[in-house]
């Protein structure tokens, strides 16, 4: 499949990036307040967030296969080393990182891990990193393919059967499924990567499509709350993943001005905010509440804003000294660019 490869950066990209890392932390930072008892989980709250997760895991991975071809056709024999160091690296680094701060204060958090979780992280993920190490199975998958589309649709098919077989499962590892299951919506980007980088949404089509989509997306989550006791990683969500992928899309299609580029800043951090934010969501919880502070609202609000702004303030501060690379924030190429940038 022939593929044009952009001479920069598409803005609406790394605006979906930022409006899915927005929702990304807000469902840690509510999930952290539920866990801790100080908000239970049900009504609107629990519907929203239930809500978000039906679709914000998909929506990186179709973001991350719409550009995935772009880098193999530049460098198909670097292009798999080149993730190693882009994904595997940062993912080894902050599992480590996380797993030995979470070891120190495992009285103060919600979920405590033991040494062995950590020792572990080569075949099972820590937390939330289990994103990083799916997609690089999945890269790692579409490599040997060489892209070609039919052989890709071929296994994603494969893929989805598979996780339809062993769903309910419990002996079979976590991330076995989630990968069988986000498989086929990373090879949906890379296969409709040239017809969402060619629509344009108009002010009029976006005036009732949007609410049109909205709305199908409310009934398919609704319908698959109703099949699966709402989980979101089942086969009858994923209607509901793609209508919300396409309206994060058309949003992002459409957002201009200051409020996009706030969106495209968040979009273009988003890998230091993921692997960052849940210490900070958590810390910013913890000292709020030894201060008294207990009002979920008042709870979820400030670790939001912590847990996008702390990771931003230390990739630029990473990005002055020259240390995106060290820290697996940025490939060492992009690196530099970042560092003449801050």
């Amino acid at each position: 499949m022939p593929v044009a490869l952009p001479a920069r950066r598409l803005a609406w990209i790394d605006i979906a990036k930022g409006l899915g890392i927005c929702l990304v932390v807000y469902g840690h930072a509510f999930n952290g307040v539920t866990a801790a008892g100080l908000l239970p989980y049900g009504g609107w709250p629990g519907a929203v967030y239930y809500g978000i997760y039906t679709f914000h895991m998909s929506l990186f991975f179709v973001l991350s296969g719409l550009t995935a071809e772009v880098g193999y056709r530049r460098r198909p024999q670097a292009y798999l080393s080149g993730k190693l160091v882009s994904i595997g690296y940062p993912y080894l680094l902050w599992c480590l990182i996380q797993g030995s701060i979470q070891l120190q204060v495992a009285g103060q958090v919600n979920r405590g891990i033991a040494r062995e979780d950590v020792f572990s992280i080569l075949w099972s993920p820590l937390g939330h990193f289990w994103f990083l190490y799916a997609l690089l199975i999945c890269f790692a998958v579409v490599t040997v393919l060489r892209f070609r589309t039919g052989a890709m649709l071929a296994v994603a098919a494969v893929s989805l059967a598979l996780f339809a077989l062993q769903y309910g499962n419990t002996a079979v590892p976590s991330i076995v499924a989630v990968t069988l299951f986000y498989f086929p919506h990373f090879v949906a980007g890379i296969v409709l990567s040239e017809r969402l980088r060619g629509w344009t949404p108009t002010l009029e089509t976006t005036a009732w499509g949007l609410p049109l989509v909205a709305a199908a997306f409310v009934m398919g989550a609704g319908a698959n709350a109703w099949l699966t006791n709402a989980n979101y990683v089942a086969l009858p969500a994923i209607p509901a993943a793609a209508l919300g992928v396409l309206g994060v899309l058309w949003v992002a299609k459409r957002l201009s001005g200051r409020v996009a580029q706030l969106f495209e800043a968040l979009g273009q951090m988003s890998l230091s905010i993921y692997v960052m934010h849940v210490l900070v969501v958590a810390g910013t919880r913890i000292v709020l509440v030894k201060l008294g502070i207990v009002n979920p609202v008042v709870l979820i609000a400030t670790a939001l804003v912590f847990g996008l702004a702390v990771p931003m303030g230390m990739h630029l501060l990473a990005a002055r000294f020259g240390l995106l690379a060290a820290f697996g924030l940025a490939p060492p190429s992009r690196a530099v660019g970042a560092v003449k940038r801050a």
